[in-house]
């Protein structure tokens, strides 16, 4: 007679990895802060390096939002004025041509 496997016997196997699409990448708010101004319009080309965004933290500090690949950006997820947690996507760039 067979014995059915115990519960540390039975193997799952892991959940499959979510990949990030590899065409897309996002830009995130390094910091928290208020969104005071965009220097985008969704479809537009932008290059490594190019000013996006402007927040201004609690303490009044500026910090602004570069554009971390070339290729087209999407719309801004978020309206000016609003609150921005640190981490948040503001928009998404289409790598490539």
């Amino acid at each position: 007679m067979w014995a059915s496997p115990t519960p540390a016997q039975q193997l799952s196997a892991p959940a499959p990895l979510v990949q990030p699409d590899p065409a897309t990448y996002p830009v995130q708010s390094p910091v928290h802060g208020h969104l005071v101004d965009l220097f985008f319009t969704a479809g537009d080309r932008v290059k490594h390096g190019q000013l996006l965004a402007k927040l201004e933290r609690p303490n009044g500090m500026p910090t602004y939002l570069l554009a971390p690949v070339a290729g087209r950006i999407g719309p801004a997820r978020q309206k000016l004025g609003e609150h921005l947690p640190a981490h948040t996507t503001l928009a998404v760039i289409e790598i490539g041509p």
